[in-house]
């Protein structure tokens, strides 16, 4: 007889050939999910307390709740997928406004629509992109090239979006973009075009000239509701932004993150959907008015928006934030270097020269006055997008459209893909 430890429960399941009922249930003991609740009324929380332990999940309180000093707590409740199932029956016939809780609930636990992973290829004819431009000829053999790669989406835009941009007129984008527009009325291919504008008349055009998507990260889709409404085929990439291109730097002050994004979502899609636009791609806009720490809080939370029950889009493609992560752990790495070799050299079983010479040539380190290259920010690239699907995206906007194809094989060979994702 052996053990032997197995890091993906589900696989391992399947591989023993349970019952397919059996399979079912059992599976929704294999993942703890987490919840935090905001300013949960006292009572209610003594009440969803008890509930919590005697179904078999526990709500984590603040130490002082005991003394019912307050009249509402931030609470973490946290269980299987079985033992919130059981929980939500009892919560839905308590008081306190546990009911809602538990609608809310069961919406997150509800069986997700499969939306698969594609790749999405940008090519950009702006010379203010902060990653390469393309002149017209070079960008049409870019887009030829991206579907001989076999990419799923090409998404091409005419102006810049980076912090810092300035506002660009309509009519200067169509003048970029003609040639583009031209050759893709040619196509007959199954790639779906999606145009990167916040421009009315610019996306107007790119559906006349066969886009299937418009990706508008301004976050007022008002502007884009009758060329919706007009072409029902068409799906609208929904981003979360506070501010505009040049100013959203300034404005990366949220009351909570997460929370806050999803009553942006909330609202924007309620909107959309009264005006009978129902093809919706959500983008929680990383780098759009988020710093580092936000970008990451993001990558990590993804499935929260899976509650919306729409395709998520994530664009980590080549970002500061990135390069500043990097650049933070190699000036780590370098204090921790200088420390050691500062050290008797003793410890370090060196002799005196070799040890002198080491020290004097960590004067030359600093790291973060050399930008990080291009290969380091495509690794990190890889990471942040791998993390992304991991964590429910469905779409990722990239720049490297071959490392991202090749990468995403060798994640459905490891069956990385099979983690089961809310």
């Amino acid at each position: 007889m052996r053990i032997e430890r197995v890091s993906n429960v589900n696989e391992a399941m399947r591989s023993v050939e349970p019952d397919n009922i059996g399979y079912k249930i059992m599976k929704e003991k294999t993942q703890i999910l987490a919840f935090k609740i905001e300013a949960l009324q006292l009572q209610a929380m003594q009440i969803l307390k008890q509930d919590a332990l005697s179904n078999g999940a526990e709500l984590v309180t603040p130490r002082d709740a005991v003394l019912c000093k307050k009249t509402h707590y931030d609470c973490l409740l946290f269980g299987t997928q079985k033992a919130l199932k059981l929980l939500i029956s009892k919560m839905q016939m308590q008081p306190f406004g546990l009911k809602a809780i538990a609608q809310d609930l069961k919406v997150f636990l509800q069986t997700q629509k499969d939306y698969g992973k594609k790749i999405m290829g940008i090519i950009n004819v702006d010379s203010n992109s902060f990653y390469k431009e393309f002149n017209a000829n070079e960008a049409i053999r870019q887009i030829y090239h991206y579907i001989e790669l076999g990419v799923d989406i090409i998404d091409i835009g005419a102006v810049s979006s980076r912090p810092g941009a300035n506002y660009i007129e309509s009519k200067i984008e169509l003048e970029r973009l003609a040639p583009i527009f031209d050759e893709i009325k040619k196509l007959d291919t199954t790639t779906q075009f999606s145009i990167d504008t916040y421009n009315e008349e610019t996306a107007k055009i790119a559906v006349e000239c066969g886009f299937s998507i418009i990706n508008d990260i301004s976050g007022r889709p008002e502007t884009m509701v009758q060329i919706l409404q007009k072409n029902s085929h068409v799906s609208y990439i929904l981003t979360h932004i506070q501010g505009t291109p040049l100013t959203m730097q300034e404005c990366c002050k949220y009351e909570n993150l997460i929370l806050d994004i999803d009553t942006f979502f909330t609202q924007k899609i309620a909107y959309l959907k009264e005006h009978d636009c129902n093809n919706i791609i959500l983008d929680v806009g990383i780098g759009f008015a988020k710093d580092v720490q936000q970008n990451i809080a993001l990558l990590n939370q993804l499935k929260h928006f899976k509650h919306f029950k729409l395709p998520l889009l994530i664009g980590a493609s080549h970002k500061s934030f990135l390069a500043k992560i990097l650049e933070s752990s190699s000036t780590t790495i370098s204090r921790n270097i200088r420390h050691d070799a500062t050290t008797d050299y003793s410890d370090h079983n060196l002799d005196p020269a070799t040890h002198s010479s080491l020290v004097q040539n960590l004067d030359s380190i600093n790291p973060v006055s050399k930008s990080s290259t291009s290969k380091d920010i495509l690794s990190a690239t890889l990471i942040a997008h791998c993390i992304a699907w991991q964590n429910g995206a469905n779409i990722v906007r990239v720049h490297d459209v071959k490392e991202h194809i090749e990468m995403l094989k060798i994640m459905e060979a490891l069956r990385v893909n099979d983690i089961d994702v809310l």
